[in-house]
Order: C-alpha cells, then sequence, then structure tokens
C-alpha cells in the first residue's frame, strides 16, 4: 500500500528537518560537531525522495538509492569523529587504520558503479549477480556501522556514556533495521516491500534520541582530564564550606529559640562544629573514602599513575627519611591500598624469610622466622598479590592446597599478601592490614599496579643488601689488616710464656702456688696457640671432629665460674653419651662468648642456666639469663651483624655474629628470644652424631 510508505518516509523527512533546526540552534553541535547536523540534513533529503518515489512522481528509485548511499556515508564520517573525541588515547585500533579505510571507499564505490550500470539501461547478463552483491555490501555495511557504534559505547567513560548513550541506540535500532531488510533481500533477491515501507517509520521513532544526546553534550570535544588531587581537594574545600553553612544556619536558630542561653549555645555549638571539622579534616579513614569514592565514580581508572609512581619513587629512595628501607617499602606500598599497618619479611641465606621491618606495627618479643615451605613456593609461582583468608575460612580458592605458616596468622590483622619478586626468585614479602575503608575492591588494576611497585621495591632491597654485604667485607679487610699485628704482639707474650712454662723445673722446691702459678701460664699458653691458629686459617678450625657435649660444657662452666653470677647447668637428658660434629674448642669458644655476654647483661644476684635438651632428634642448649634484655628493634636489626654492640667500647660486636657463622656452618640453628628489663634466651640447636651412621660434617648435613 503506497499510502503506508508515504506517511513512513513523510513522517520521517518531518522528524528529521527538525532534528537538523534544534541541531543548529544549538551552539556547541553548530559550531564544533555540525557533521552531525550534515547527517541529519542527508537523511531528510533521503526520506523526501522516499516519499516522493512512494507517491509516483518519480519512477526511477536510482534517486532513493543514491542519497540512502550518501547519508550511510556521512554518518559513518559522523561516528568516526565521535570516535576519535571518546578514543583519544588509543588511536591503533582497527577503525582507525588505513585498511578499514579502503574497505569502505571499495563498498561505497562499487556501489554507486553499480546503480550507474543499472540506470545505463545495459543489458548484461549478470545482473541477478549485481543485484545479490549490492544488498550483500549492504549488509556489510550495516554490519560496520554496528561494530563503530558498538566501540563508541563501549569506550567512552562514564559521563560520556551518558551523554552518547541515546545517539548510539537511534543509530543501533536504524541499522539492525538495515541489516534485516538487506539480508532478507541478499537471501530472496529482492527487497520485501512491507518491511521497506515500515523502514521511514523506524527512523522517525528513533528522530528525538538524538536531539536528547545532542543537548547533553555542551561541548564535543575530546576530554580534558583534571587532576585528581585538585578535584579532592576541592571536594573538600567544598564539603567543608556546605558543613560550616549549614552548622552557622543551625547556630543561628539555636541562638534564636535558646532564650536567655541563646548566644552561650550559640558559641558552644559553633565552637564544637570547627572541633569536629578539624577532626574529620585530619581523619586517616575520612581522608581515605573519599579518595575511593572519588576514584570509583569520576574516573575510569582508580589511579593516577603519574602520581603513584612519583610518591612511590620519592618514598624508596628518600635519603632524609630516618626511617629503615624496609619500613619505607611497607608504607609505599601500603599507602596504593589505603592499608593502616603491614610488616615485611626478607629471604636471608640459610635461614629463610625473616621479619625485617614493622609499620605501625611492633616488632614481636621473639625473632619471627618462616622457612621455604609449599607456601613460599606457591606465593613466587602466583606472582600476584593474595588475600589471605580469615582464620575460619577453609574454603579460599587460593590457598585451598597450601597452609598459611602460623608465623604469617599470628599477625591477627594480615589481609593482603604482596609478593617482592627479584626476576622470578621471591626475595621478600609485604603483608598488609585491611585498608581504612570497607568498601575498597581489590580488583585487576589494583594487583597489577602492587606486583608492579613490588617489583620495583625489591630492586632497593637487594642494593642495599649487597651494599650492607660490601660494607662487612670492608670492615672484616681493617680487621685483618689489625689482625696482623694483634698476632706478632701474641707471638712475644707466646715466645715469653713458653720461656717461663720452661723454668718449671729450676722452681720445683716452691710452694704449691708456684705450680699452680705455671698451670695457669699453660693453659694461656694452650688458649693463645688455638687463638694463633685459628687467626692464621679458620678453615682448618672448622674442620670435623666429635664433641661429647658433657665434657665440652663442663669446660664451658670451669672458664666461666670466675664472673657472677656463677652459670648453672641445667640437664633434660638421660644420658650422658650426647655427641655432635664441630670442632670442640670453637664450640666451647662460641658458648663462654654467650655466657659472658649473658653475665654481663646480668646483676650478680640473677641467673645464669645452660639448659640441655633433646628436640626433634637434635641437641637443644639454651643459655638464658634475667637480664636487661635487648630491644626488639636491635633484636631484628643489628644484633647479627658485626662490629655493632650494645656494650659500647668493652665490646667488639663480634660473639654473636661468630656463633651464628659457626652454628650455620655445622647445619645447626640459632634462634634468639628477649624481653626489655626481663632478660634473653639465645637457643643453639645441633644436629646429633648417629651412632654407625656419618662420620663426617658433611654427611651429617645431607643426613
Amino acid at each position: 500500500m503506497p499510502e503506508i510508505a508515504v506517511a513512513s518516509y513523510l513522517s520521517c523527512a518531518i522528524a528529521f528537518a527538525l532534528v537538523t533546526f534544534a541541531l543548529l540552534l544549538h551552539r556547541p553541535t553548530r559550531l564544533q560537531f555540525p557533521i552531525l547536523a550534515l547527517c541529519t540534513f542527508t537523511t531528510v533529503i533521503w526520506g523526501l525522495l522516499a516519499t516522493v518515489y512512494a507517491a509516483g512522481f518519480i519512477a526511477n528509485y536510482a534517486w532513493v538509492t543514491a542519497s540512502e548511499i550518501i547519508n550511510n556515508a556521512l554518518w559513518l564520517i559522523c561516528l568516526i569523529k565521535l570516535l576519535k573525541i571518546t578514543q583519544q588515547t588509543n588511536r591503533d585500533r582497527w577503525y582507525f587504520r588505513h585498511s578499514f579505510y579502503y574497505v569502505v571507499s571499495f563498498l561505497v564505490l562499487s556501489l554507486f558503479t553499480i546503480l550507474v550500470i543499472e540506470n545505463l539501461d545495459w543489458q548484461i547478463p549478470f545482473q541477478t549477480q549485481l543485484d545479490t552483491y549490492s544488498y550483500c555490501a549492504l549488509v556489510l555495511f550495516s554490519l560496520l556501522m554496528l561494530a563503530l557504534i558498538e566501540q563508541i559505547y563501549r569506550g567512552s567513560i562514564g559521563h560520556q556514556r551518558w551523554r552518547i548513550k541515546f545517539l548510539c541506540i537511534s543509530l543501533g535500532i536504524v541499522y539492525c533495521y538495515d541489516f534485516y531488510m538487506y539480508a532478507n533481500a541478499a537471501i530472496l533477491n529482492n527487497i520485501s516491500i512491507s518491511i521497506w515501507q515500515m523502514r521511514g517509520a523506524i527512523s522517525t521513532l528513533v528522530a528525538p534520541l538524538i536531539v536528547l544526546s545532542a543537548l547533553r553534550h555542551h561541548k564535543w570535544q575530546p576530554e580534558i582530564f583534571p587532576s585528581r588531587t585538585v578535584i579532592f581537594r576541592s571536594t573538600i574545600f567544598i564539603s567543608g564550606g556546605i558543613y560550616l553553612l549549614a552548622m552557622e544556619t543551625a547556630s543561628c536558630f539555636i541562638k534564636e529559640w535558646g532564650g536567655s542561653w541563646g548566644d552561650a549555645l550559640q558559641i558552644l555549638f559553633f565552637t564544637g562544629s570547627l572541633v569536629l571539622l578539624a577532626m574529620m579534616l585530619s581523619s586517616g579513614r575520612a581522608r581515605a573514602w573519599t579518595k575511593v569514592f572519588i576514584a570509583k565514580n569520576f574516573f575510569k581508572l582508580r589511579y593516577d599513575y603519574r602520581e603513584e609512581w612519583i610518591r612511590f619513587s620519592l618514598l624508596l629512595y628518600a635519603n632524609d627519611d630516618e626511617r629503615q628501607l624496609s619500613t619505607r617499602v611497607i608504607k609505599a606500598l601500603a599507602d596504593m591500598v589505603e592499608s593502616r599497618k603491614g610488616v615485611l619479611f626478607e629471604w636471608e641465606e640459610k635461614r629463610g624469610f625473616v621479619l625485617k621491618g614493622c609499620w605501625h606495627s611492633a616488632f614481636p618479643n621473639q625473632e619471627v622466622v618462616i622457612e621455604p615451605c609449599p607456601f613460599t613456593d606457591y606465593l613466587q609461582q602466583s606472582q600476584r598479590a593474595l588475600e589471605i583468608p580469615s582464620h575460619t575460612s577453609d574454603s579460599d580458592r587460593a590457598f585451598s592446597f597450601v597452609n598459611v605458616p602460623p608465623a604469617i596468622r599470628q599477625f591477627s590483622w594480615a589481609w593482603l599478601l604482596v609478593p617482592l619478586l627479584h626476576g622470578n626468585r621471591l626475595h621478600a614479602f609485604v603483608i598488609l592490614a585491611h585498608p581504612r575503608v570497607a568498601f575498597f575492591n581489590v580488583n585487576w588494576e589494583v594487583l597489577d599496579l602492587l606486583s608492579m611497585a613490588g617489583r620495583q621495591a625489591v630492586i632497593c632491597l637487594v642494593q642495599e643488601q649487597n651494599a650492607q654485604a660490601l660494607a662487612v667485607a670492608r670492615q672484616f679487610e681493617g680487621f685483618n689488616r689489625l689482625s696482623a699485628f694483634v698476632m706478632h704482639d701474641l707471638k712475644n707474650v707466646q715466645s715469653q710464656l713458653k720461656l717461663v712454662s720452661s723454668n718449671r723445673e729450676k722452681h720445683e722446691n716452691n710452694p704449691a702456688f708456684v705450680r699452680s702459678a705455671f698451670q695457669t701460664i699453660d693453659h694461656a699458653t694452650d688458649k693463645i696457640d688455638r687463638l694463633l691458629l685459628q687467626m692464621r686459617d679458620r678453615g682448618k678450625l672448622l674442620g670435623s671432629q666429635t664433641i661429647h657435649i658433657a665434657q665440652a660444657l663442663q669446660k664451658v662452666i670451669q672458664l666461666t665460674n670466675h664472673r657472677h653470677p656463677i652459670p648453672r647447668m641445667d640437664w633434660q637428658i638421660v644420658s650422658n653419651d650426647i655427641q655432635v660434629l664441630g670442632n670442640e674448642d670453637q664450640f666451647v669458644n662460641i658458648l663462654c662468648h654467650l655466657v659472658e655476654n649473658a653475665q654481663q647483661a646480668t646483676a650478680e644476684h640473677g641467673e645464669v642456666t645452660l639448659s640441655v635438651m633433646l628436640n626433634d632428634g637434635k641437641l637443644s642448649i639454651a643459655i638464658r639469663d634475667s637480664g636487661c634484655g635487648m630491644e626488639a628493634e636491635f633484636l631484628h636489626g643489628d644484633l647479627y651483624k658485626p662490629f655493632i654492640t650494645t656494650k659500647g667500647e668493652k665490646g667488639m660486636g663480634i660473639g654473636v655474629y661468630e656463633a651464628k657463622e659457626y652454628v650455620n656452618h655445622v647445619g645447626g640453628k640459632l634462634s634468639v628470644e628477649t624481653e626489655k628489663n626481663k632478660g634473653s634466651t639465645f637457643t643453639l640447636e645441633f644436629p646429633l652424631v648417629v651412632r654407625n651412621g656419618p662420620s663426617t660434617l658433611q654427611d651429617a648435613e645431607i643426613a
């Protein structure tokens, strides 16, 4: 029925004429995006030509086809310009490439060519194939337009999408209908009259949506993204101003209704409001909530990466910051997720992951060491931050096949575990507490940022570790030079003592006091011999021997009982025939050093105890005192470092370092527990000698 087609296309022409008029009146569209008004105007021309054809005033449909091709080409240009506005940061997509323009140009030119051939009345044998090709080309063109519309909508950010969505809906409906019509025509090799008649009415329905979308645009230009810092501070400033206005208004009502107490109540209320405002502005939780709210609702991405990286780098490399690097690393990562506190574990050779840094969290009273286990292996393999399940969670997917070590569970506030990978090796990890805001979501953006930041932070940790090792090596270089002079002097003393010892027979008639003195001299000579041997070749002294523990500890008691408090032995083993591998002289020497340290730290009426027991098939010797103890920071930081001591000029800081080196060499373990003003406990564990088993230190280590 031609009346339906006339009404349909005439309404389309009238509707788009009104749309064109409205767009020309809209100043931003007229000046900044006139292509949209041009597209709607060509739609008017297309609607009028279709109306005239449906009414029978023109018999050639070629005019309608030509206007439709031109109209589609202009709408394509309009969509590409919209893509340049919404996708200004990603210009390497397929719709910006020359190959896409070549395909579209070929489609448009081929349609025009076929239209010219058909209107020249040439008798060609493949006329039917040309019609089928035209329909297929229009189907492909409709698909390309729908793909561009989808890219515009998906690539726009929140407020852009609010402005552009009605234009995308209207054009999407039009080209979905075109796809349906031309796909049907390609199958039947003819356009359905009923479908073609309603095509104009469909365009009429969507015309108001185009006007609505244009009116939502105050400018048709790429977005200039403001600074997050500016928005955050402006939000705080404006919110504070609104708050003060509201409080001032409320105080006026209080004054009006307060009677004789009105003035006093007004002043009191307003002053309290100022105090409350100051507390809110200085609240870390309030600032964190505001930042997360702004990032979540006003920006496509959560972080301003430029600002985050500058802040992160300045904190890591802050030479004027008195805090240790481990503490700065924790704070730098915690600030990214608004965390309140955290701890850092760093790898130490032959020990495992040792607690090295705390931020807003106190060091525990004993060392915290996590030995390599399936959990650390999984953390190294995953190479991403992991949320730590709660104590009652048994079905967390991330930890479904590994157990969280108890050393981590003791931090009840633990929430997020961030691995610090050096290459593909886990060098350290940071445990962070829950953020200040409850609705902080750990998504892909947070995980990627923490992963990259962790790889940057671990470089600083490794550099610091290497620098400390180099500093220790240089200190030992100077110490070795000093040892050469000491050795020279000791040789002289040794010669003198040997001379006195060799004259012992000449004084046999002297009293027993003299014989005792000579025995003392013999003992001193032997000790100096061992000292010289140790300084001359330390490796030989660490050779493999069988040490009888009962005899060795008896020597330790004898060598240290001249000082108060006298050490007390607590033997908790049934058998006295307990043996370990090592060097007896150095074994006795390091125990004497540790006992003397305990005596120096303890008052004369205090207690120093050597407890000997078996623990999981290993010999455990605990040197326990009731002295002054050590600071937790010193325990976790400087205890094992050479040349660092709490004794001032009286100590050299070598004893504990030497004890640790010896225990590690023989395959044992040294751990320390201390509490300020209550005492310390040094526990040494050694592998036992198995009878008819290993005969060398290396065999024992393998066993």
